[in-house]
């Protein structure tokens, strides 16, 4: 651990760490604020469960691709159930993951829709949940050609 600033959780490991190492540190209740508790832990719940996925794919090297990503798909829908069972979440019951293992790219309206008329859709390379870096390497994807296709598929 380094010096500095934190806002981050104490989790059980890090508490007993800080208690027997050199560090002093100073913590402070999340109960004093509410919206910054809810923020701070479903942030700290993205990231164990990233580490989780990790594991499963460290775990099973040997599996398929398709295989270990449909052990992710029904990990996270027996987290949803164990949510709906906790809190009665009734209404979220249609909030799991289908098994199909398939990603919305685009929709469009049935009818009387010009944007698509049947034209091949233009779609950036990169992620639009995933943060990309450009390097301006000539082996990369570029930045301009990825505006240009943000700037034709946008609404």
């Amino acid at each position: 651990m380094k010096d500095g600033i934190y806002e981050q959780l104490l989790n059980n490991e890090l508490k007993s760490k800080l208690n027997n190492s050199e560090f002093f540190y100073k913590s402070n209740t999340i109960l004093k604020s509410p919206e910054n508790a809810k923020n701070l832990i479903t942030e700290y719940l993205k990231e164990v469960t990233r580490k989780a996925m990790d594991c499963i794919q460290e775990k099973n090297v040997d599996v398929e691709d398709s295989e270990r990503v449909l052990k992710e798909i029904e990990i996270c829908n027996e987290i949803l159930d164990l949510l709906r069972t906790k809190l009665d979440f009734d209404e979220y019951k249609d909030l799991d993951l289908s098994m199909d293992a398939e990603v919305l790219e685009y929709a469009f309206k049935k009818l009387n829709n010009n944007s698509f008329d049947g034209k091949k859709i233009v779609r950036p390379v990169t992620s639009l949940v995933e943060p990309t870096l450009f390097t301006n390497s000539s082996k990369e994807i570029s930045l301009l050609s990825e505006l240009r296709k943000e700037i034709a598929s946008s609404d």
